[in-house]
């Protein structure tokens, strides 16, 4: 581990990966501002994380987020991840729920945190939603031929 906030962001994967939402509440601050980029969906709030988090665990009750690394300081740390797991939940997207595909994500992401007393005071998640989308059978593979 290089810092005290990549501990916390360590902290975060391993409550999520336990489901052990009460332990990732004390890690988050109460006025955490969570922010997916991908999606262009910004959540201010802890109660308002954890059921962002919950909701991928309800739609993918088998996933794990493997981390690949961790960097930081005192106040700053990113994690590079793997998410794993089978969508056989209902997932609810800004654009409504996602029934069950049955299919398997295996997605990498980065999660951007920043720090202080020893809670995630902001939260940034960096995923590519087009190959979320794909994996997941919602939209077109990229074809790998050219015309």
């Amino acid at each position: 581990m290089s810092s005290a906030a990549a501990s916390v962001l360590e902290g975060l994967a391993d409550a999520f990966n336990a489901r052990d939402f009460d332990r990732a509440r004390t890690l988050v601050a109460d006025d955490v501002v969570f922010v997916d980029y991908a999606m262009e969906m910004t959540i201010n709030g802890v109660d308002g994380f954890l059921d962002y988090a919950n909701g991928f665990a309800t739609a993918f009750p088998d996933m794990r987020l493997e981390a690949l690394s961790y960097v930081g300081d005192d106040t700053r740390a990113a994690g590079e991840f793997m998410g794993r797991g089978t969508h056989d939940g209902p997932l609810q997207s800004p654009m409504g729920e996602i029934p069950p595909t049955g299919r398997e994500l295996n997605a990498p992401f980065v999660w951007y945190a920043d720090v202080a007393g020893g809670k995630i005071t902001r939260l940034g998640d960096y995923y590519n939603a087009a190959t979320f989308m794909s994996q997941l059978g919602l939209v077109p593979e990229a074809s790998s031929s050219s015309a």
